[in-house]
């Protein structure tokens, strides 16, 4: 049951979660030259955690995020380039109802977290990658979405934006100088049919 791949290009890694196996685990594998992956290891969820859902790559340092909704919690990894190996650092809390989907930004100062059960996303400190602090929680507007619940968040390739899939509308906040988030824009309905929640999401540079 995979639900997200991530890439390290660089080091030619590729991370999978596996959201409802049983344990829940992430898998590293290895990208050979003829484009085939090489499985290197898995790891479960820590001990007394449920499962993984989300994750993100720190861009600047070598650290995997995963969230725990179920937990309310980060979970943090570093992992070793050459070998692909990932060693637990430590869990995080998160003050919101189900952190599933995460990311970065490009500088790999902020990791933000959208909370689907309470509408919000929180934003945490990770000048210290191993070491997230959480700086901010906002809830979504309301507008064009009644109900938030975010199921998806990209930041976008200028640093400027972070955008939120949630319901059957896309959020656009605002990143301010210090990385926290500022909802100014009224949120895009997306036009979706009664009951369909999209989840997909990404930003690239035109």
């Amino acid at each position: 049951s995979p639900s997200q791949a991530v890439i390290v290009s660089a080091a030619k890694l590729v991370f999978l979660d596996r959201f409802m196996d049983s344990p829940s685990s992430i898998s590293s594998f290895r990208i050979k030259a003829n484009g085939s992956y090489r499985l290197v290891q898995t790891v479960s969820v820590p001990t007394g955690d449920a499962v993984f859902l989300g994750m993100a790559v720190n861009p600047v340092a070598d650290y995997l995020y995963a969230a725990l909704p179920v937990d309310n919690q980060i979970a943090v990894y570093s992992f070793s380039r050459g070998t692909g190996i990932l060693t637990f650092v430590t869990t995080v809390p998160n003050f919101g109802g189900l952190a599933c989907w995460i990311t970065t930004d490009s500088l790999g100062t902020r990791l933000y977290s959208a909370e689907t059960m309470t509408g919000t996303i929180t934003t945490y400190d990770i000048t210290v990658p191993g070491l997230p602090v959480q700086l901010q929680q906002i809830s979504l507007s309301t507008t064009n979405d009644p109900t938030p619940a975010p199921w998806n968040i990209k930041t976008d390739p200028t640093g400027e934006f972070l955008y939120a899939v949630s319901n059957g509308a896309l959020h656009v906040l605002s990143i301010q100088s210090d990385g926290t988030l500022n909802e100014t824009a009224t949120p895009v309905a997306l036009g979706a049919a009664s009951g369909d929640h999209p989840y997909g999401l990404a930003t690239v540079m035109k």
